[in-house]
Order: C-alpha cells, then sequence, then structure tokens
C-alpha cells in the first residue's frame, strides 16, 4: 500500500493538475477502405494551396491520393512505376520538389542496380518521360533525403557486396551537380540534405567494430566526402541520429554504451553523446559524453521494476533529435519491445525518455512520460507519438492506454478493456518540471467514437501545425492539428 500511494504521488509530480490549451483538430471526410490492411500511410508534402499529396502501400501496391485544403479527397491513382522500356520497376517512393511530383522506383538487371524517376501532374496523370537517376554495380539499396526547402534531392545507393556507397545530388528539375562512390561502411542509418547542398550519411559497421559508426560529409560543390569515426577508447555509441541546427550546423546525437559490451547484445545506454559541427568543416567538433542523470535513474527505476532479465532502458530506442531555438537539442525515446503472451505476440510502445541537451552537449534535463501502449501487430495504428518543439518547450502527443479523464481532466484508473485510447498532450517547459497534461476531449476520437488519431504518421506542417491520420473500422480520414 505504501509503494502504491509512493506511485501516484509519483505520477502527480510528473503531470501536473493545471492544463495547458487544448490543441485544435478538424478532420476531413472518411475514406471507405479497411485501413488495417495499408501499410505505410504517410503524407509526401503539401502544395502552395495547402492541398498535400499522401501514398500508402496494400500488398505491394502503391496508391498516391491528392487532398485539398479542407482534407478532402480530390483523386487516387495506382501507382505502376515502369522502366523506359515498359518493365516493370520496383515502388520506392514520391517526392515532391519545388511543386514538381516525382515518382521513384528501383530495378535489378544483369548485376545492376538503377534507379528511375518519373513526373507525375498535379491531376494525377504520368508524364511520359521515365529517366534514370542513379545506378550502381550489385544489390544496391537505396536511401533518399530531401532539402527543407525542397530544392535538392540525395539519392544515395548502398552496396553491401562492395561496402561501398554510390551517392548523387540532383536538383527539383532532376538534373546532377555532382556523383560520388563513397568507401567505409555501407549499411546507412540516416542521410541528410541541406539548403545549401552539404549532404551526410550516417552508416554503422558491424558490431564487432571498434567504431561503430562512421559519419561521412559530402561537400556541396563537388561531393568531396569527409569521415568521422564516432567512438572513444572506452565508449560506443550504441544508437544515433542527425539534425541540422538552425545555423546550417549538424547535430550527431544519441546513447552510448561502455565499449567493453558488444553492441550485439544490446547493452543498456549509460547516457548520451553530442556531436555539434558548425559550418566550416576545418573547425573541430564540440564533443559531449555525459552519463545519465543519477537523479532520474533512481527515480524512473524505483517505480519502473525491472528484473534480471528486463532492464527497461535496455529496449530505449532513440527516435527524434529535435533541434531547439537556443541552439541545443531535444532527444526523445521510446522503451519499445516485443512480449510473447498466450502464443500471440504483443508490440509495447511504453514510456519516453526525455532528454535535452544544450549547444555544448551538456544536459539541461532528463525526464520521462510514462506510458503504457500494445497492440497485436507493428502498424502503429494507435501505438507511438508525435513530437515537436515551440522556442524551447516540447510537445509529446499519444494516446493515453492506462488512464481515463473525466470532463474536469480528473484521471480515472483503468483496466484494459475500458481504456478510451484518447489522445493526450504533454508539455514539458525548459526545466522540465512540471510537465502539463492535456487530454483532447474535441478531438472525435478514442473508443467512444471507434476512430483513433495515429500520433505517429502526423506530418510536420511548421512546429505547431501538423496533418495527421486517424483510422476506423474500414475507414480512414486526415485532419490538421494546430497547437496553441
Amino acid at each position: 500500500m505504501k509503494h502504491f500511494l509512493c506511485y501516484l504521488l509519483f505520477l502527480f509530480l510528473l503531470h501536473t493538475t493545471s492544463y495547458a490549451q487544448e490543441p485544435t483538430l478538424t478532420w476531413g471526410p472518411a475514406i471507405n477502405k479497411e485501413p488495417r490492411l495499408l501499410q505505410h500511410m504517410h503524407v509526401v508534402g503539401t502544395t502552395t494551396n495547402q492541398s498535400f499529396y499522401a501514398v500508402y502501400l496494400e500488398e505491394g501496391q502503391a496508391t498516391l491520393e491528392r487532398y485539398n485544403a479542407h482534407n478532402q479527397r480530390m483523386w487516387a491513382t495506382a501507382l505502376l512505376p515502369k522502366t523506359p522500356a515498359n518493365q516493370p520497376a520496383t515502388f520506392y517512393d514520391v517526392v515532391l520538389l519545388h511543386q514538381k511530383l516525382y515518382l521513384l522506383s528501383t530495378f535489378r538487371a544483369k548485376g545492376t542496380t538503377t534507379v528511375f524517376a518519373q513526373e507525375i501532374a498535379p491531376n494525377g496523370n504520368y508524364e511520359s518521360n521515365v529517366q534514370a537517376v542513379i545506378s550502381t554495380q550489385g544489390n544496391g539499396r537505396l536511401h533518399i533525403a530531401v532539402s527543407d526547402d525542397k530544392s535538392l534531392l540525395l539519392t544515395a545507393l548502398a552496396e553491401p557486396d562492395h561496402n561501398t556507397i554510390t551517392a548523387k545530388l540532383l536538383n527539383a528539375g532532376l538534373q546532377p551537380r555532382w556523383s560520388q562512390l563513397v568507401t567505409g561502411q555501407s549499411n546507412i542509418q540516416q542521410s541528410l540534405l541541406q539548403n545549401n547542398g552539404t549532404a551526410y550519411l550516417l552508416t554503422i559497421a558491424p558490431a564487432a567494430a571498434q567504431n561503430t559508426f562512421l559519419l561521412h560529409r559530402l561537400a556541396p560543390q563537388d561531393g568531396k566526402p569527409d569521415q568521422l569515426p564516432l567512438a572513444q577508447e572506452q565508449i560506443r555509441p550504441v544508437q544515433a541520429k542527425m539534425a541540422s541546427t538552425t545555423a546550417q550546423g549538424l547535430v550527431v546525437t544519441g546513447y552510448y554504451a561502455p565499449a567493453s559490451e558488444p553492441a550485439a547484445q544490446a547493452p543498456e545506454p549509460k547516457g548520451t553523446f553530442f556531436y555539434h559541427f558548425d559550418t566550416n568543416p576545418k573547425h573541430k567538433p564540440i564533443l559531449a559524453y555525459t552519463p545519465f542523470s543519477p537523479a532520474f535513474l533512481s527515480e524512473y527505476k524505483r517505480y519502473k521494476p525491472e528484473t534480471e532479465k528486463f532492464q527497461r532502458l535496455r529496449n530505449l530506442q532513440l527516435r527524434q533529435v529535435l533541434p531547439l531555438a537556443s541552439g541545443g537539442v531535444i532527444l526523445t525515446g521510446e522503451v519499445a519491445y516485443l512480449d510473447h503472451q498466450g502464443g500471440s505476440r504483443i508490440f509495447h510502445n511504453d514510456d519516453i525518455v526525455v532528454v535535452r541537451l544544450n549547444n555544448d552537449g551538456t544536459p539541461a534535463y532528463t525526464t520521462s512520460a510514462n506510458k503504457l501502449q500494445n497492440a497485436s501487430h507493428d502498424s502503429n495504428m494507435l501505438s507511438s507519438y508525435l513530437a515537436t518543439a515551440t522556442g524551447d518547450t516540447l510537445h509529446l502527443l499519444y494516446l493515453d492506454f492506462e488512464y481515463n479523464y473525466t470532463a474536469e481532466n480528473s484521471i480515472i484508473m483503468a483496466g484494459p478493456g475500458a481504456v478510451n485510447k484518447e489522445p493526450v498532450l504533454i508539455t514539458i517547459p525548459p526545466a522540465g518540471r512540471p510537465q502539463q497534461v492535456t487530454p483532447l476531449h474535441q478531438s472525435q476520437t478514442g473508443r467512444a467514437a471507434g476512430f483513433y488519431l495515429r500520433p505517429a504518421s502526423g506530418y510536420r506542417i511548421s512546429n505547431k501545425e501538423f496533418i495527421v491520420l486517424g483510422v476506423g473500422r474500414e475507414y480512414y480520414r486526415y485532419g490538421r492539428l494546430k497547437l496553441e
């Protein structure tokens, strides 16, 4: 009983009873199609008149949709990528560059992998020209990145057999600026392209390698590559992501573990690492390795019991790195793992661990938003979250599987069969506490409505506005979320 009361006190301290203004959420008409069979549903981009394009896969078949500014679907068309010789190609994705829409596909023949692009008109019709944009010997795996201003496209074909990457930078008309061969590692974890044409590839070597991650910088003028191993003698990064700073610099950050613990054994992260590069590649980066706050670990593990076989932070997955106006970043990670119950697989997406790092890499705070989520399939229909930062304040939006909220926003403990799965907005101020909880009562979603928001599918228009997806039984719809 004493432990339970302490746990309730812990919840109270994390989530205060003061509530921020509820965001506005407006929905378009329903699309009558069963969403459970649709995969990789995502927004491609927005147009100048606030319409947008979205795409999904159904049993390998891609469909492109266009919606107007009121979230009404204008048309949908099946995407059937072809080579110039009219051979079927494999769909990869659709990109929007300066209001030009391109279908990207891959094709393998005679030991060569080629990437093709075909323009799609605003009415959904195919343009006749299909052009090859990049190719490599072997079974190349395609990775792309688009600059924030939508003026440039980076294509990279990773070739594992030769441990090389063929990279090419193209403008919005798909005319090449440069092409380069990058050697050293071919397993691309992330690609990033800045508006000035500087490209970055973050690659990872096998777990046994001494330097797990390599950062490749490709110069904007000619793509000349430089590389930097991300490791120290006693410390090994185990998860890493990149983000551009507001001044077009670069931050590479993530979690580290002792180098003595092989990455293949999923060691528990011990802290964060931080590399900050400015716009001059000759300048040495700012580097910081910082253990997790002992106070945070003590508090978190006290109320999230662990066993010898189950360490929650061993399942911590780095999800996002958000640049801040102050020059620092916020790392958000999720405790995600697979459980087997009664012959069924249960996917868990639990607590969100948040670390705010200053612009020199030192931590400003470490905290968590404590939640429980689970699903019998890993489709992200209900699980995961949306994260955004306004100024130095973090906003987290997720579905609450653990608690219900009254109209007066009082918390009600609920059993699994009674949970509303209502969207909840957690606001974390620059100091880390106190957190504010705002249930989205006006979202028109939840168990009573039979219609659920899918936060992880949110497409960022700005730090305060998103295009969001909702799914119901045999239908789905898109909407707009605006933070106040």
